[in-house]
């Protein structure tokens, strides 16, 4: 047995009671069994085969503790949004606006599950334990979180924006974030998940995500990952949509030393959208994972999968984008483009764009591209007086912004391009680059 999971044992067996008795017990029981007897994926474990758990294999990770942070120091600065804040896994009142959870259908997952036990089961049918272990690990430290239920034609002003922050402490903890978005008939709203961190920070988030669309509900959803270069990240994404809905999806998977992110959409509705808009930067000896599979299960639905990845020195980045099309989906439109940009000789990308079709009456098409700077673009640059380095470095940055100009949030668009700024090579004094 790896010491990661002897860590994991541990903490199972001393974390605080689970809120909502011992049915919640109960459900934290069996999943850290479902856990436990499949273990790590590895090389066999063709979910996984890109990506191996060795560098986590042999770390200790232990539970959160209480630990006092400002909330100026943290989180995107000037984002209108309702805040809710976790540290190091634990929700810190302090930094949170409380007083309006209530009116906008927020409550604390703690909360929830001693009103409802029932929500330990999640919102959706739990996904195949045997290729999402983590999943079920996360159900095992079910207790911190947020779930946001939205009312049958409830729009949100302002959106949602959930940080999830590691701090240094000198130990390495492992937290298990757990967020339900149940959307009612016609609502609309925005919710941002932020993972990010202290430099030094080398825990790991295990986080999931479950987001259920009823009929005409629109939700923009985006999941920003900016976490230490020392820290692990492990992600799941589950949702359904009924007809009518539509989902906008941002993934920016910018941080982590290794970061994993599954996401699996279910079109159960004629005319349900799906906006999946990706972008991942791996340097150093970063190790950065997307997977994505869309499942369209009825007529007419309509689906969109873009992801571009930006990988430099001895990184490596995955991504797999799956789009199954089954038997009764006629109609459907299901298009997909993975773009990667590779900047030096050491630089690794496994791309694996996939389509499943089993209708005959559909619209798909599936694509990818790996590739190095374009060398007329420079030479054009270069013969306007910019200097190689920094025309390097301008159409670096253009080619990742195109995937954050699609973000609608001008505040959190601007606080992603700095960040890019300070991330990419040759682009240390561009900050006229982003726009005011």
């Amino acid at each position: 047995m790896s010491a990661m999971i002897e860590s994991l044992q541990d903490n199972f067996s001393r974390q605080p009671e689970a809120p909502g008795g011992e049915f919640v017990h109960q459900v934290r029981a069996q999943a850290m069994k479902e856990f436990l007897d499949i273990g790590l994926p590895g090389p066999r474990d063709e979910y996984w085969k890109y990506t191996r758990l060795r560098i986590i294999e042999k770390r200790l990770f232990g539970l959160p503790e209480e630990n006092a942070v400002a909330g100026s120091e943290i989180g995107i600065e000037n984002l209108d949004a309702i805040r809710i804040v976790f540290v190091d896994g634990l929700y810190a009142p302090a930094l949170s606006d409380e007083s309006v959870f209530a009116e906008n259908g927020i409550r604390l997952l703690a909360d929830a599950l001693h009103d409802d036990p029932g929500l330990a089961n999640g919102l959706l049918p739990p996904p195949d334990p045997a290729t999402h272990q983590f999943a079920a690990l996360n159900r095992a430290f079910l207790g911190q979180g947020v779930v946001i239920d939205l009312a049958a034609g409830q729009e949100l002003g302002r959106p949602l924006y959930l940080l999830f922050y590691s701090q240094n402490t000198g130990r390495d903890t492992a937290s298990h974030p757990r967020i339900l978005i149940r959307a009612g008939t016609d609502s609309k709203a925005s919710v941002i998940e932020h993972y990010d961190g202290a430099p030094g920070n080398a825990g790991l988030c295990n986080a999931l995500t479950e987001i259920d669309l009823a009929r005409g509900a629109q939700l923009t959803h985006y999941r920003i990952q900016t976490e230490s270069e020392t820290a692990f990240h492990l992600g799941s994404l589950f949702a359904h949509q009924a007809e009518g809905s539509r989902l906008v999806s941002h993934n920016l998977s910018l941080g982590g030393r290794l970061a994993r992110t599954n996401m699996q959409f279910e079109l159960l509705g004629r005319g349900a959208e799906l906006v999946l808009n990706g972008l991942y930067l791996a340097s150093g000896k970063q190790h950065i994972d997307n997977h994505t599979l869309v499942n369209h299960r009825k007529p007419g639905a309509s689906s969109f999968q873009d992801y571009r990845g930006i990988i430099d020195d001895q990184a490596r980045a995955v991504f797999c984008g799956k789009a199954v099309v089954h038997r009764d989906a006629q109609q459907s439109v299901a298009t997909q483009s993975n773009r990667n940009l590779l900047l030096s000789e050491g630089a690794e990308i496994d791309t694996q764009p996939v389509l499943e079709i089993y209708a005959d009456d559909v619209q798909c098409s599936h694509g990818a591209t790996i590739g190095r700077l374009d060398a007329d673009a420079l030479f054009y640059l270069s013969a306007r007086g910019v200097p190689e380095d920094e025309a390097r470095g301008l159409l670096t940055f253009a080619f990742a912004e195109d995937v954050v100009l699609r973000l609608e949030n001008q505040t959190l668009r601007n606080a992603l391009s700095k960040h890019l700024i300070g991330r990419l090579p040759d682009l240390e004094n561009a900050d006229e680059l982003v726009a005011r």
